[in-house]
């Protein structure tokens, strides 16, 4: 077993190698390859060499204005060499471009290296719009409310993280303010926080399941 990913890690080196040699080689002949630079910069930053990889994204970044991914690539990169604003402000250009939960995620990301816990958590509720059960998502969510002090809420997301994983298909939470209240949280694992619901009418659709 350890002798297979030994074997598969070296493949995968020689496999990066290879890619990183072609890239090169395009760019070499076209300078101005839009799509073989960023892909470069791309795997440049995956094998660590940042500062070649931040000139490459930075070119892809000025000549596609219009694409968010190359402002990601670039958040990561000044993330790594711990330009922590720098990554900020990148992050938010490529959440401008396109809000997708990727960007969302990472911009949470360097905000909790900044120590803006609030600021990372409005991130990954920005996020969870169009990816809600995603559990990475769940958990990084979970850790950031630890750090605010929401131990409740911390662990009720780490018990829906657990149930995402074990693919329970229906939650239910009781805190103090269901208790109080007479009704249950609802969640689903395929459409996340249904809201709270009424112990009669909970039966009545549990009810209508069987």
């Amino acid at each position: 077993r350890v002798t297979d990913l030994l074997f598969q890690g070296k493949r995968a080196a020689r496999d990066l190698d290879r890619a990183l040699e072609e890239l090169e080689k395009l760019c070499a002949q076209d300078r101005l390859n839009l799509l073989a630079r960023f892909n470069l910069g791309v795997l440049r930053t995956e094998v660590g060499d940042l500062s070649a990889a931040e000139t490459d994204l930075r070119f892809a970044e000025r000549n596609a204005p219009s694409w968010d991914a190359p402002a990601y690539y670039l958040g990561r990169v000044y993330h790594s060499r711990g330009r922590l604003a720098e990554a900020e402000r990148s992050l938010q250009r490529a959440i401008s471009i396109n809000p997708r939960a990727e960007n969302w995620e990472f911009l949470a990301v360097v905000r909790v290296f900044r120590g803006d816990f609030q600021g990372g958590l409005d991130a990954i509720e920005e996020s969870r719009k169009t990816r809600s059960t995603f559990s990475t998502t769940l958990l990084m969510r979970a850790m950031v409310l630890f750090c605010l002090g929401r131990d409740e809420e911390a662990r009720a997301q780490m018990k829906d993280r657990e149930a995402q994983l074990q693919k329970t298909p229906y939650m239910l939470i009781v805190g103090e303010k269901e208790a109080s209240s007479g009704t249950v949280s609802l969640r689903k694992r395929t459409g996340g926080d249904q809201g709270a619901v009424g112990v009669e009418e909970l039966i009545a659709q549990a009810n209508a399941l069987t």
